[in-house]
């Protein structure tokens, strides 16, 4: 394996480890209200729900200022 390929690798992980980050910070922001939200009305699917709309919002959010930062 080739010193650019090693250094490709390593930049590819560490911003997996940072997305995966974010997608659990849209999951808890986005999936304790909805739990809230569900317990109150007696609809458990909305845990999961908010969770899942979380995690899309942020990892779209991160993708576009991402793309913007590049762009520039």
């Amino acid at each position: 394996m080739t010193q650019n390929n090693k250094q490709a690798l390593k930049n590819t992980k560490s911003n997996s480890f940072r997305l995966v980050g974010w997608a659990l910070i849209g999951a808890i922001v986005f999936g304790i209200p909805a739990g809230m939200l569900g317990y109150y009305t007696n609809i458990d699917r909305l845990v999961g729900f908010g969770a899942g709309i979380g995690i899309l919002i942020v990892m779209i959010y991160k993708n576009d200022k991402e793309k913007q930062s590049k762009g520039n």
